[in-house]
């Protein structure tokens, strides 16, 4: 069953350093100090470098992303 398969099987799809570019626009959910809720904090194309890999769940792996 697809839905049974962890992604931690597999090595991450990005390294600390890569550059990565947004898919979307993401907003302010309220949680970003100095900025207003709805805000648009980054802009679909903008580029990023990924600066640090985890996990969620011991499933999933969370990217660390640096928009400059």
């Amino acid at each position: 069953m697809p839905g049974d398969r962890f992604e931690l099987y597999d090595p991450p799809a990005f390294e600390q350093g890569t550059a990565v570019i947004s898919r979307k626009d993401v907003r302010n959910d309220g949680t970003f100090p100095g900025a207003r809720m709805g805000e648009v904090l980054i802009r679909k194309g903008d580029v990023g470098y990924v600066h640090s890999v985890g996990t969620y769940l011991n499933r999933f792996y969370v990217y660390g992303v640096e928009f400059i």
